[in-house]
């Protein structure tokens, strides 16, 4: 028992004070503050927890929600103790993601992937319905079918509208 202590003694007077401010150290997110902001536990307990770290994002001006317990990475810019940066994050651990773009995103990562359309987005559905039945649709007063080519079995009707269903995990704004 009393080697231990002494050789516990002996790393902590040999020791660099600065070691523990180079590279990365996995810490637990206690509360996301907002703004990329988190307040987290590191692993290493010669780290005490640490409030309202900047949180480094994939892409300058988005914005991450992070579940409380996820897992970060904590670094210190150029080795300042003075200067904590919270980076990456495990799969799962993203509440919220927030992107302002003009640009093209395509959720998934696939290509391909399917346009979102938007509550109050305006929208056409196209049925095709007997010619029989014709007079006696009723969806309002601008509907107006529009037959096409040589007559069918079926005449397109085309009415718009809109849209009041939407994802509730994907949002844009207008």
């Amino acid at each position: 028992m009393g080697a231990e202590r002494i050789a516990a003694a002996l790393r902590r007077l040999t020791a660099d004070p600065r070691l523990n401010y180079h590279g990365k150290t996995p810490c637990k997110v206690l509360r996301d503050r907002g703004k990329n902001r988190l307040d987290v536990q590191p692993d290493d307990d010669r780290l005490p927890p640490m409030a309202n770290i900047p949180l480094r994002t994939f892409a300058p001006g988005v914005t991450l929600e992070v579940k409380a317990g996820a897992r970060v990475q904590l670094a210190f810019e150029d080795g300042d103790p003075a200067r904590p940066v919270l980076e990456l994050f495990e799969t799962g651990s993203i509440r919220r993601l927030i992107v302002p773009a003009d640009l093209e995103i395509v959720l998934g990562g696939q290509a391909g992937a399917l346009e979102v359309v938007r509550r109050t987005d305006p929208v056409e559905v196209t049925i095709y319905v007997a010619p029989s039945l014709l007079g006696k649709i009723s969806a309002g007063p601008s509907v107006e079918p529009q037959p096409i080519g040589p007559p069918l079995p079926f005449v397109p009707v085309t009415v718009g509208g809109t849209n009041t269903g939407g994802s509730r995990k994907v949002k844009a704004s207008s």
